[in-house]
């Protein structure tokens, strides 16, 4: 963990705490656990600002949106194929 010198973490959202005390156990919980799942999370990389995490946060939550609907559209698509070929199948043999 490359947190030498540091001894508080903050949110820059201000969602927790205004400085949790950094000890072993909660820097486990925070700093090492991947929290894309989380509430206002990005990894942060050296030297990035918070506006330009911002603007990746947003953007890969677009793409997750853009690939449940891309999935929902295949699934109906197929649905609807799986339809036709019932429907014209029934129409020859009947």
């Amino acid at each position: 963990m490359a947190l030498d010198g540091w001894d508080r973490l903050a949110c820059a959202q201000e969602v927790w705490g205004d400085g949790t005390l950094l000890t072993k156990e909660n820097a486990e919980k925070i700093v090492d656990k991947d929290g894309r799942d989380d509430c206002f999370f990005w990894p942060v990389k050296e030297g990035m600002s918070i506006d330009a995490a911002k603007v990746l946060q947003k953007r890969a939550a677009e793409n997750r949106e853009l690939k449940t609907s891309h999935r929902l559209t295949q699934i109906g698509l197929g649905i609807a194929a799986a339809a036709l070929v019932v429907t014209a199948w029934s129409s020859c043999s009947g």
